[in-house]
C-alpha cells in the first residue's frame, strides 16, 4: 500500500510541475514597476495596477488551463486576449492592505497557481482621507488561512481521484510494481525530495506568517496616519472658519473710517470753516485713515495664521477708555454733522483704564456710535456716557431714535439679522455691526444689552471688568 501510494505522489508531483503559472510584470498606470520593489509595492486610491501573467508547460496540448484571479480571497475578473498571457487590471480600490493571487486549472482537476503579490493601497493628501477599517486586519487573516485550507482541499480532492483509478487498475499496479522493485532506492530518492519539498513550504508558511505581522503593523501605522489627518482636517476647517468670520468683521468695520473720510471731505467742500475747524478735520481724516490702515494689518495676519488662536489673538494692554471714547467721537463727528445731528460725548473724565484689547474696543465703540447715527432723525441728539464700579466699566450709547421692538431686541445681536427700522439718510444695513460688538466684549469676558421701546429712542451699552 506505501509503495502505492509513493507512486501516485510521484506521478501528482510529475503532473503538477509540468504546468506553472508566474507573474511575470506588474505595471502601475501603464508604468512598468521593477522586480526589486514588488516585496514593498504601494499605490494611490486613483492608480491602476495591472498584473500579467505567463502560463508554461512542457506540452502546451495536454493542458488546456483556464484562469482565475483572487484579490483578497475574492474572486476578480482575468484579462483572456492571450490565454498562455491572461492580463489581471484593478482600479478604484480602497485604501488597506490587498494580497493578490492567481490560479490556473484544467477540466481534470489540476490547479497551479501564482506566488501571493501582496501591496498597500494609500491616500494622495492630508485633507483627503478615509479610515482603514479594522476588519481588513481580520479578512487578511481569514485569506492566509483560507488559502492554506484550499490547499488542502484540492489536494485532498486529487488524491481521492487518482487513489478511485488507482483502485480499478489495481492488478496492473501490481505487476508493475512487482517488476519495479529493482527501483527502490530511486523511490527512496523521490520520497526524500518530497519531504524536502514539504519542508520548503513549511518554511513559505513561516514567511507568510512573518509577512502578516509586517502587513498588521503596516495597517496600524495607517491608522495612525489616518488620525492624524484627520485631525489636521478639524484643525483646518476650524482655522477658515475663523478667518471667515474675522474677514466678515474687518471688510464690515473698514466701512465705518471710511465714510468718516467722505463725510469730513463732504464738510470741507459744504461749509466755510476757520483754521482750527480745518485742523481738527484734517487730524480726524488722519486718525480715520490710520484705522484702515490698522484693520487692513489685521487682515494681513488672519490670512497668514496658521492656527485658530494665531488668527483671532488678542493683544491685551492697559488702554484708557476715556481716550477711546474721544477718538471715535471724532472720527464720527463728520457723518453725524452731515445728517444735523449732535453727538455729545459724555464719557466720565475718571474712567479708570482697562486692560483690553484697544483696537477691538476702538471697533466696538465705532460700531455703536456710528449706528446710533445711522437710525437716528435729523436736529436729534446721539450721547456717549461712561461710569464704572469696583468690578467693572459701563459704557452706553444713546439716541432718539425709532427704537426698538420685543423682536428687534430679542434678534439684534443675530449675525446678518436686518431690524425692523431704518437708516434716516438712505444708508446701507447688513444687520453685522451689534453681531461684531457681541463677539468682541464677550471675548473680553464682558456683557452687552439694549434698553428700548418704540418710539422712545434706544440706549446700547457693554460691560468690561476692571
Amino acid at each position: 500500500m506505501r509503495i502505492k501510494l509513493t507512486v501516485f505522489l510521484l506521478l501528482f508531483s510529475t503532473i503538477i510541475s509540468a504546468a506553472s503559472l508566474s507573474i511575470i510584470q506588474i505595471k502601475v498606470n501603464g508604468k512598468i514597476i521593477p522586480n526589486e520593489k514588488w516585496t514593498a509595492l504601494s499605490i494611490l486610491v486613483e492608480d491602476e495596477i495591472s498584473f500579467y501573467l505567463e502560463f508554461s508547460s512542457e506540452d502546451p496540448e495536454r493542458f488546456e488551463f483556464q484562469y482565475k484571479a483572487f484579490l483578497n480571497g475574492k474572486i476578480t475578473n482575468v484579462n483572456y486576449d492571450d490565454v498562455n498571457s491572461p492580463i489581471v487590471s484593478l482600479k478604484g480600490l480602497k485604501t488597506g492592505v490587498y494580497i493578490f493571487k492567481a490560479v490556473a486549472y484544467n477540466s481534470d482537476g489540476l490547479e497551479t497557481e501564482s506566488t501571493p503579490i501582496s501591496f498597500r493601497v494609500l491616500m494622495e493628501n492630508l485633507v483627503e482621507t478615509t479610515t482603514i477599517e479594522k476588519t481588513e486586519e481580520g479578512q487578511n487573516y481569514i485569506y492566509v488561512i483560507g488559502l492554506i485550507v484550499f490547499h488542502a482541499i484540492v489536494i485532498t480532492i486529487l488524491l481521492f481521484r487518482r487513489n478511485k483509478k488507482r483502485k480499478i487498475e489495481s492488478n496492473k499496479m501490481n505487476e508493475i510494481q512487482e517488476k519495479q522493485q529493482s527501483e527502490n532506492m530511486d523511490l527512496k530518492s523521490d520520497l526524500k525530495k518530497l519531504k524536502d519539498e514539504n519542508d520548503f513550504l513549511q518554511k513559505q508558511i513561516k514567511q507568510l506568517k512573518e509577512s502578516m505581522i509586517i502587513l498588521q503593523k503596516a495597517n496600524e501605522e495607517l491608522t495612525i496616519q489616518n488620525e492624524r489627518l484627520e485631525k489636521s482636517k478639524v484643525q483646518l476647517e476650524e482655522l477658515q472658519a475663523e478667518k471667515e468670520k474675522l474677514f466678515a468683521i474687518t471688510i464690515h468695520d473698514i466701512k465705518n473710517p471710511a465714510s468718516a473720510i467722505n463725510g469730513y471731505i463732504e464738510l470741507l467742500d459744504k461749509y466755510d470753516l476757520n483754521a482750527v475747524e480745518q485742523q481738527d478735520i484734517l487730524q480726524s481724516l488722519a486718525a480715520s485713515s490710520l484705522q484702515i490702515i490698522n484693520l487692513s494689518h489685521k487682515m494681513t495676519k488672519v490670512l497668514t495664521a496658521k492656527h485658530k488662536e494665531e488668527a483671532d489673538e488678542l493683544e491685551i494692554q492697559s488702554t484708557s477708555l476715556k481716550s477711546v471714547i474721544e477718538r471715535v467721537c471724532k472720527r464720527n463727528y463728520a457723518y453725524a454733522k452731515g445728517k444735523n445731528i449732535k453727538l455729545v460725548n459724555n464719557a466720565s473724565p475718571h474712567t479708570p483704564n482697562v486692560q483690553v484689547d484697544s483696537m477691538k474696543i476702538d471697533e466696538v465703540v465705532d460700531n455703536l456710535i456710528s449706528n446710533a447715527i445711522k437710525y437716528s432723525p435729523p436736529d436729534s441728539t446721539v450721547k456717549v456716557v461712561s461710569y464704572f464700579s469696583e468690578k467693572k466699566v459701563t459704557v452706553e450709547i444713546i439716541d432718539e431714535g425709532p427704537g426698538m421692538t420685543k423682536y428687534d431686541i430679542a434678534n439684534a445681536f443675530t449675525k446678518g439679522k436686518t431690524l425692523s427700522a431704518k437708516p434716516t439718510g438712505g444708508e446701507s444695513a447688513t444687520g453685522m455691526g451689534l453681531w461684531i460688538v457681541k463677539q468682541i466684549i464677550e471675548l473680553h469676558g464682558g456683557e452687552v444689552w439694549i434698553k428700548s421701546t418704540p418710539g422712545n429712542g434706544a440706549t446700547i451699552g457693554f460691560d468690561l471688568p476692571r
